[in-house]
């Protein structure tokens, strides 16, 4: 379980460093329209899978931090 999420981990970082090496060639000015259409679809396609691991993520601190919460049963009940 531990090393699915450091692959997801690293899979976020390097999909991050996609997007960002994409950004650095689109804003050369060297590509064709073409190009650039292309560009920006595959970036796209890089964020959402990023905000797709993030969504998870969250949802797994939520999950952990419910049953960190959760009282003890059997204890006192002082209120």
């Amino acid at each position: 379980m531990q090393t699915a999420q450091i692959q997801d981990e690293y899979s976020l970082e390097q999909d991050l460093q996609k997007v960002e090496e994409i950004i650095e060639r689109m804003k050369g000015g060297q590509l064709n329209l073409e190009e650039m259409i292309k560009l920006y679809e595959e970036g796209i396609a890089l964020l959402t899978r990023c905000k797709q691991t993030l969504e998870q993520a969250e949802l797994k601190i939520h999950q952990l931090s419910a049953t960190f919460n959760q009282p003890e049963s059997g204890g006192n009940n002082n209120g």
